[in-house]
């Protein structure tokens, strides 16, 4: 951004690293070192090139992973029904920057059905902010409706970054679309499945070695429109979503 530029030479550190997408003669003078940030290509691509810039390497996924496991405290402990069988979490929310990227409790709906079977005893954990916990509520009603065979927990708000984060660790598999919580679904090596619509993940997840992973995503005229638009061209209206689950072969429609 235009602002973390100034603040950057505000510093007065020797060396100033920064990203551009176009050519701007103010900031040659303002950063030591520019990386042209490519959006169509892998994000960490150029963090790992500013981290070279420094003289040193990005450490692999291994030694970060110890490292955040290292620092976590212990979980919270789950009711002693919740205790056996296998735990899933799922984030179903974002940060405030672009909600399209959400799904709704319907849509959640007909994720679980799909996904979460009919054998007895899955506990399934909503993980997030206590903005995010309305969504889980509804999405959880729907589904103590259609499979009351499996357990449900809404955690959000209820838990600490950190507390969160020791429970998705010990998770079976993860469930959720781009936000934090699948990054570091990843990172623990957690199986993940994953949501997608106005963000392209070829350009936000890094392939890791050994991870198993589904990843959902369709592309239509207008996706990605995150980090590219200021405002989604649909308004909201989020299609891409949408698309996912529409049959296969319709042809969606999508703003002009």
């Amino acid at each position: 951004s235009r602002l973390s530029t100034i603040f950057s030479a505000l510093t007065g550190a020797r060396n100033r690293v920064g990203f551009f997408l176009h050519e701007v003669f103010w900031r040659r003078g303002l950063h030591t070192h520019l990386i042209f940030f490519n959006r169509f290509s892998g994000s960490w691509f150029f963090y790992e090139r500013a981290v070279n810039l420094l003289g040193a390497a990005p450490a692999p996924i291994e030694q970060c992973r110890e490292h955040l496991k290292a620092g976590l405290p212990s979980p919270p402990p789950s009711p002693p029904e919740a205790r056996d069988g296998e735990t899933v979490c799922v984030g179903s929310g974002t940060s405030e920057l672009a909600p399209e990227r959400m799904l709704t409790a319907p849509q959640w709906e007909a994720v679980f059905a799909k996904r979460a079977g009919t054998p007895s005893g899955r506990r399934f954990v909503f993980l997030g902010a206590a903005r995010d916990r309305a969504l889980a509520e509804a999405t959880i009603r729907r589904l103590t409706q259609v499979l009351p065979n499996h357990r449900y927990e809404n955690r959000c708000g209820e838990m600490s970054l950190m507390e969160s984060l020791s429970e998705l660790a010990r998770a079976s598999e993860f469930w959720g679309v781009d936000s934090a919580l699948l990054h570091y679904a990843r990172i623990f090596g957690v199986r993940c499945v994953s949501y997608w619509g106005p963000t392209d993940p070829r350009t936000r997840l890094k392939p890791v070695a050994g991870l198993e992973e589904e990843v959902e995503y369709r592309k239509i005229p207008c996706s990605p429109c995150i980090h590219l638009a200021e405002k989604a061209p649909c308004g909201g209206n989020n299609l891409c979503i949408k698309n996912l689950f529409s049959p296969a072969g319709d042809e969606p429609e999508w703003p002009l």
